[in-house]
Protein backbone atom coordinates (compact mmCIF):
# COMPACT_ATOMS: atom_id res chain seq x y z
CA UNK A 1 0.00 0.00 0.00
CA UNK A 2 0.98 3.18 -0.53
CA UNK A 3 0.63 6.26 1.70
CA UNK A 4 1.37 10.18 0.84
CA UNK A 5 2.44 12.07 3.86
CA UNK A 6 2.43 15.58 3.95
CA UNK A 7 5.73 17.12 2.90
CA UNK A 8 7.53 19.78 5.08
CA UNK A 9 7.84 23.53 3.18
CA UNK A 10 10.39 24.78 4.18
CA UNK A 11 12.94 24.65 7.01
CA UNK A 12 10.62 26.60 9.41
CA UNK A 13 8.12 23.92 8.65
CA UNK A 14 9.90 20.81 8.71
CA UNK A 15 7.68 17.58 9.42
CA UNK A 16 9.54 15.33 11.95
CA UNK A 17 9.26 12.21 13.27
CA UNK A 18 11.06 11.58 16.57
CA UNK A 19 10.51 8.45 19.53
CA UNK A 20 9.07 9.91 22.99
CA UNK A 21 12.20 8.57 24.37
CA UNK A 22 14.90 7.94 22.07
CA UNK A 23 15.67 4.28 20.39
CA UNK A 24 12.49 3.11 22.45
CA UNK A 25 10.56 3.48 19.34
CA UNK A 26 11.05 0.20 18.19
CA UNK A 27 10.22 -0.73 14.50
CA UNK A 28 10.44 -4.37 13.95
CA UNK A 29 10.06 -5.65 10.54
CA UNK A 30 8.80 -8.73 9.26
CA UNK A 31 11.56 -9.15 6.96
CA UNK A 32 9.46 -9.36 3.38
CA UNK A 33 8.91 -5.15 3.29
CA UNK A 34 11.12 -3.22 0.81
CA UNK A 35 12.15 -0.71 3.73
CA UNK A 36 10.53 -0.13 7.19
CA UNK A 37 10.51 3.72 7.01
CA UNK A 38 10.18 4.65 3.07
CA UNK A 39 10.77 8.96 2.29
CA UNK A 40 9.24 9.26 -1.62
CA UNK A 41 9.67 12.69 -2.36
CA UNK A 42 9.32 14.21 0.65
CA UNK A 43 11.35 17.54 1.59
CA UNK A 44 12.10 18.72 5.05
CA UNK A 45 11.93 15.85 6.67
CA UNK A 46 13.37 14.25 10.27
CA UNK A 47 13.79 11.13 11.42
CA UNK A 48 14.77 10.89 14.39
CA UNK A 49 15.70 8.01 17.54
CA UNK A 50 13.80 5.18 16.04
CA UNK A 51 15.02 1.84 16.89
CA UNK A 52 14.24 -0.18 13.23
CA UNK A 53 15.47 -4.15 13.44
CA UNK A 54 14.25 -6.79 11.60
CA UNK A 55 13.00 -10.89 11.34
CA UNK A 56 14.75 -13.20 9.37
CA UNK A 57 12.99 -15.26 6.72
CA UNK A 58 13.66 -17.19 3.46
CA UNK A 59 10.31 -16.13 2.17
CA UNK A 60 11.40 -12.44 1.14
CA UNK A 61 12.61 -12.39 -2.52
CA UNK A 62 13.37 -8.73 -2.66
CA UNK A 63 16.43 -6.42 -0.34
CA UNK A 64 15.21 -4.48 2.08
CA UNK A 65 16.45 -2.21 4.66
CA UNK A 66 16.00 0.43 7.29
CA UNK A 67 15.19 3.79 5.82
CA UNK A 68 15.48 4.98 2.64
CA UNK A 69 15.15 8.37 0.79
CA UNK A 70 14.07 8.75 -2.54
CA UNK A 71 12.82 10.34 -5.61
CA UNK A 72 13.48 13.49 -5.28
CA UNK A 73 13.33 13.91 -1.46
CA UNK A 74 15.31 16.87 -0.07
CA UNK A 75 16.60 18.60 2.98
CA UNK A 76 15.97 15.13 4.74
CA UNK A 77 17.48 14.72 8.05
CA UNK A 78 18.15 11.11 9.21
CA UNK A 79 19.36 11.51 12.85
CA UNK A 80 20.51 9.14 16.51
CA UNK A 81 18.92 5.86 14.70
CA UNK A 82 19.84 2.87 15.65
CA UNK A 83 18.97 -0.04 12.74
CA UNK A 84 20.64 -3.93 13.02
CA UNK A 85 19.72 -7.13 12.55
CA UNK A 86 17.18 -6.70 9.17
CA UNK A 87 16.67 -9.72 7.23
CA UNK A 88 20.30 -11.56 6.18
CA UNK A 89 18.86 -13.52 3.66
CA UNK A 90 18.19 -10.28 1.75
CA UNK A 91 20.86 -7.07 0.81
CA UNK A 92 19.72 -5.31 3.99
CA UNK A 93 21.16 -1.79 4.40
CA UNK A 94 20.48 0.47 6.91
CA UNK A 95 19.98 4.04 5.69
CA UNK A 96 20.06 4.61 2.04
CA UNK A 97 19.18 8.03 -0.24
CA UNK A 98 18.84 7.37 -3.44
CA UNK A 99 17.31 7.83 -6.86
CA UNK A 100 17.30 11.77 -7.08
CA UNK A 101 17.29 12.40 -3.41
CA UNK A 102 19.37 15.88 -2.62
CA UNK A 103 20.43 17.47 0.21
CA UNK A 104 20.70 14.75 3.23
CA UNK A 105 22.16 14.81 6.41
CA UNK A 106 22.91 11.10 8.15
CA UNK A 107 24.38 11.90 11.56
CA UNK A 108 24.91 10.41 14.74
CA UNK A 109 23.36 6.86 13.56
CA UNK A 110 24.53 3.35 14.77
CA UNK A 111 24.09 -0.04 12.60
CA UNK A 112 25.26 -3.37 13.44
CA UNK A 113 24.35 -7.04 11.91
CA UNK A 114 23.84 -5.91 8.49
CA UNK A 115 24.69 -7.86 5.54
CA UNK A 116 25.35 -4.69 3.17
CA UNK A 117 26.30 -1.22 3.94
CA UNK A 118 24.98 0.72 6.91
CA UNK A 119 24.74 3.73 4.90
CA UNK A 120 24.36 3.97 0.86
CA UNK A 121 24.07 7.00 -1.01
CA UNK A 122 23.48 6.85 -4.14
CA UNK A 123 23.89 9.69 -7.31
CA UNK A 124 23.25 11.75 -4.31
CA UNK A 125 24.19 15.75 -4.60
CA UNK A 126 24.98 17.64 -1.45
CA UNK A 127 24.90 15.10 1.31
CA UNK A 128 26.71 14.95 4.73
CA UNK A 129 27.52 11.92 7.14
CA UNK A 130 28.77 13.04 10.22
CA UNK A 131 29.54 10.89 13.79
CA UNK A 132 27.51 7.57 12.49
CA UNK A 133 29.10 4.71 14.08
CA UNK A 134 29.17 0.71 12.66
CA UNK A 135 29.81 -2.46 13.18
CA UNK A 136 29.95 -6.12 11.58
CA UNK A 137 28.67 -8.06 14.62
CA UNK A 138 28.25 -11.72 13.77
CA UNK A 139 24.72 -12.36 11.67
CA UNK A 140 23.70 -15.73 11.55
CA UNK A 141 25.26 -17.92 8.90
CA UNK A 142 23.12 -17.67 6.27
CA UNK A 143 23.54 -16.77 2.39
CA UNK A 144 22.29 -13.76 1.05
CA UNK A 145 22.67 -11.40 -2.15
CA UNK A 146 24.98 -9.36 0.74
CA UNK A 147 27.21 -12.09 2.61
CA UNK A 148 27.02 -12.72 5.95
CA UNK A 149 30.05 -10.47 7.54
CA UNK A 150 28.18 -7.78 8.76
CA UNK A 151 28.01 -4.42 6.48
CA UNK A 152 30.45 -4.70 3.42
CA UNK A 153 31.33 -1.00 4.02
CA UNK A 154 30.04 1.37 6.67
CA UNK A 155 29.62 4.35 4.40
CA UNK A 156 29.62 4.32 0.74
CA UNK A 157 28.86 7.02 -1.35
CA UNK A 158 28.29 6.11 -5.10
CA UNK A 159 28.49 8.57 -7.93
CA UNK A 160 27.53 11.58 -5.88
CA UNK A 161 29.06 14.68 -5.74
CA UNK A 162 29.35 16.99 -2.64
CA UNK A 163 29.63 14.24 -0.51
CA UNK A 164 31.40 15.47 3.42
CA UNK A 165 32.02 13.31 5.59
CA UNK A 166 33.05 14.31 9.62
CA UNK A 167 34.33 12.33 12.16
CA UNK A 168 32.49 8.71 11.45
Amino acid sequence: TTNHAATGLDEARRVTVRAEHERQAHLLDNGMSYYVVNIIGCNYWTIEGLHISGTQTTASTTNNGGIMVQSGAHHVVIRRNLIHDLNHYNGSSGIIFAYSASDGLVEENEAYNLNRDMIYAFQVPRITFRRNYCWGGTPPPVTGTGGTTGPHVCILSYQSTDALFENN
